[in-house]
């Protein structure tokens, strides 16, 4: 499994062109699917990196977006312009396009061979969080941890031994 960081408010490579902004998406890149997770707050910013990174839209199987904040979901509705077929979990209820398959996540589910969402959780702002297996362990990737980082970790903890969280908070 790879992840690439596609959009942050920080540039790791100057040289290379990518543009930063205000939001946050990270491509999974797994044998057998490309999942994107969350889409920025702009489809410009968005599909710049992608093509700076030799990154195709269409080869994205798999959307997540973790809430529902434009610096998460902001590039969804042009990026629907260029990806294919492909799934969409979101907490929302609506799908930007035809093509953009809705899955409206309330409860855990599996997105992918050891991918898997933590379904909605309860916060400030409701999100979701990805737990993805790995060889070593599981490994949550979040879009901002409005629910917390407790109730995060506890729902990763379902999908194995990630963590003792009591170690840290009380």
């Amino acid at each position: 499994m790879k992840l690439t960081i596609v959009y942050d408010n920080e540039i790791y490579k100057r040289e290379m062109d990518l543009r930063s902004d205000w939001g946050f998406s990270c491509l999974i890149n797994t044998e057998d699917e490309t999942i994107l997770f969350d889409t920025g707050g702009d489809g410009n910013v968005l599909l710049n990196n992608m093509r700076v990174l030799d990154v195709n839209p269409k080869d994205i199987s798999k959307i997540v977006i973790s809430h529902e904040h434009y610096d998460h979901n902001g590039g969804l509705k042009m990026l629907s312009l260029f990806v294919g077929d492909a799934d969409l979990f979101r907490l929302d209820n609506t799908s930007p396009s035809e093509n953009l398959h809705l899955f409206s996540i309330s409860s855990p589910y599996k997105i992918a061979d050891g991918i898997f969402t933590t379904g909605r959780l309860r916060g400030t702002i409701d999100e979701q969080s990805l737990i993805l297996k790995g060889e070593k362990g599981i490994y949550v990737l979040v879009g901002c941890s409005h629910p917390g980082v407790v109730q995060i970790l506890n729902a990763a903890r379902k999908y194995g031994n990630c963590c003792r969280i009591d170690r840290w908070f009380s």
